[in-house]
């Protein structure tokens, strides 16, 4: 389990109480005020307590949705372009645009990351990013849940995008 500094206090009561947690290894400092009971803990819980305002996206939101058995070896977390860079070798950011950041958000489970259809629409734009193998992959698997995907909600999102319309058509053309 991830906790701030500010939990942790609330529950001990000082600081001297967390430093001596800490000495004992009940707790391990990840990071500059956050906590785990567990030794390395860098995973989605982690990610919204130390990036509140990050959604995750990439590898690991194709792996969340079950669309592909890879299990990503990185973070991928997408932020505002004027967010502050992430130093963290586990954690890969990517910078967006206000218009497109918040599109396809979603809660699941606690995480936050973006939803299917939104990740269909980051498959093919950055799909020269990916080897073709995965691609094919996720491209089987989306059509195994074809009946899952909301059609109108993809043209909605892609009128945000640039060349929203040449995205569209293609993934109507390999998806369906």
């Amino acid at each position: 389990m991830i906790y701030t500094y500010k939990e942790l206090l609330s529950k001990y009561g000082s600081q001297r109480k967390i430093k001596q947690k800490v000495l004992d290894n009940t707790y391990f400092s990840i990071s500059r005020g956050i906590y785990s009971n567990e030794y390395n803990a860098i995973n989605e819980q982690y990610i919204k307590k130390r990036f509140p305002e990050a959604i995750l996206t990439g590898q690991f939101a194709f792996y969340f949705h079950n669309l592909t058995d890879y299990i990503p070896k990185t973070f991928e977390i997408a932020t505002l372009r004027n967010a502050t860079r992430v130093k963290c070798k586990d954690i890969s950011q990517s910078f967006q645009e206000k218009k497109i950041f918040s599109i396809g958000k979603t809660n699941i489970n606690g995480v936050t990351i973006y939803d299917l259809e939104r990740m269909i629409i980051e498959l093919f734009r950055f799909k020269s990013k990916y080897p073709t193998d995965y691609f094919m992959e996720i491209v089987h698997n989306l059509r195994n849940q074809s009946d899952k995907i909301d059609l109108f909600k993809i043209k909605e999102y892609l009128k945000a995008f640039k060349r929203g319309y040449k995205f569209y058509k293609q993934i109507y053309e390999v998806i369906f």
